[in-house]
């Protein structure tokens, strides 16, 4: 058997499955010219869209794909493109032009460099003043043939460590730093409208990680393309297409009972789920998966190590982008979601009060600013006037690890009940 199925990595070519509607979106708004801002929750394939597409429009466009997850400054940032630029032979000559200053007496070896050694002498050129640097390689690009598309990945990681210190506090000085890199950044869209497209995603979550900054206005630029989780008839398509490749039997009850447990059919965990499986077949030595052996699986396999290894990076960005005063708030209302399969409008008020109630901070705004997050970010959605998880795999996971010893809100003594 072979399963071909990578879970966690991005995928391209015949590893990409489905997302035809959204591809076309993107690739008709970048032949427009538009500047794109892909928005989704997490484990959607926003990684895989940016990288298909860059190989279909390899033949129209140079696409520059710039991860700047690790980034942690502006200068990172233009580093991170004069990079990926210099890797491009028809954009090369841009990042020599641009970095003459600091490449010059090393012209004749430029191309032996390694990353590690380039990386530092650009880095050396842009930190006096990136703006001047970035604006200059920019202005190079936009002059290239054929014109150019940049493709950032993770740009509200960046973001979110301008606006926020060391001890991940956002500061007024942080919000100013931002707000000047995404103008600067807001600028460039405009000023090489038609020449240098945009594409940027966001898997945290920049609009209200804005809004709380103060500094909303600086994306307007850029058109928001929604990148949704998939619908039922994608989920079974995919399932029985990789249980072909691998020879192994799934029937509608199988796929039914996946679609029943995960809920929301976020590509990752419907990937996960058929890994799952894959590894149970071959370990029985059978060819056929029950559904009852996805019951089993679910529980003994989904919500174990492979659940709580997905749970743990949904725990890591919310750290990063709720201030630490907040975190315990956050991580107890999803806590009172996942206990008693909803949260209530005066569970979430008892948890923020309490929770802020020694800060001096103002327990509705940080209500409100918590439940934008979660929704936003995938976590929780709506439902009339209570919120529930979006993910049932995200539920039972966090139940399963954060429910021993947990006393719901209303069954606390003086509480009175929901």
């Amino acid at each position: 058997m072979k399963l071909g199925v990578v879970v966690g990595s991005p995928v391209t070519g015949d590893e990409f499955f489905d997302r035809e509607r959204e591809m076309s979106a993107l690739i008709d708004g970048i032949d427009r010219g538009d500047h794109i801002m892909i928005t989704a929750p997490r484990r959607t394939g926003k990684t895989s869209l940016l990288k298909e597409a860059a190989l279909r429009l390899r033949d129209r466009y140079s696409c520059l794909y710039v991860d700047v997850q690790a980034s942690t400054t502006e200068v990172d940032a233009i580093v991170k493109l004069a990079i990926e630029a210099k890797a491009t032979h028809a954009l090369a000559k841009c990042v020599v032009e641009t970095f003459r200053n600091v490449l010059s007496s090393i012209l004749q070896r430029l191309d032996e460099l390694g990353l590690g050694e380039l990386t530092l002498k650009l880095r050396e050129g842009a930190q006096p003043n990136w703006r001047a640097k970035g604006d200059d390689l920019l202005a190079r690009l936009a002059g290239a043939d054929p014109p150019v598309v940049i493709l950032f990945d993770e740009l509200p990681v960046l973001v979110n460590c301008l606006v926020r210190d060391v001890d991940l506090r956002m500061t007024s000085a942080g919000c100013e730093r931002a707000r000047v890199f995404l103008s600067w950044l807001r600028e460039a869209t405009i000023r090489h409208s038609g020449r240098v497209r945009f594409v940027a995603c966001e898997s945290i979550g920049l609009e209200p990680l804005l809004s709380q900054a103060g500094i909303s206005e600086t994306m307007t630029t850029f058109t928001p393309l929604h990148l949704p989780p998939w619908d039922e008839a994608t989920a079974v398509a995919f399932l029985k297409d990789r249980s072909q490749r691998a020879g192994i039997a799934i029937g509608a009850d199988s796929t039914g009972r996946i679609v029943s447990h995960l809920g929301e059919l976020i590509p990752q965990h419907v990937q996960m789920f058929m890994r799952v499986i894959y590894e149970d077949c071959a370990l029985r030595g059978t060819t056929a998966c029950t559904g009852e052996d996805v019951d089993r699986l679910y529980e003994t396999r989904m919500l174990s190590v492979h659940g709580h290894l997905d749970l743990a990076t949904y725990e890591d960005r919310l750290k990063r982008v709720v201030r630490p005063e907040l975190v315990a708030a956050a991580l107890e209302l999803l806590t009172e979601a996942a206990v008693c399969d909803r949260l209530t409008p005066q569970a979430a008020s008892q948890i923020v009060r309490d929770r802020v109630r020694d800060l001096g901070l103002d327990p509705i705004a940080e209500l409100r600013f918590l439940l934008g997050l979660l929704t936003h970010d995938g976590y929780l959605k709506r439902v009339g006037s209570e919120y529930i998880f979006v993910s049932n795999l995200l539920r039972d996971g966090w139940r399963n690890r954060f429910s021993f010893g947990y006393i719901p809100v209303g069954e606390r003594a003086g509480e009175g009940g929901r």
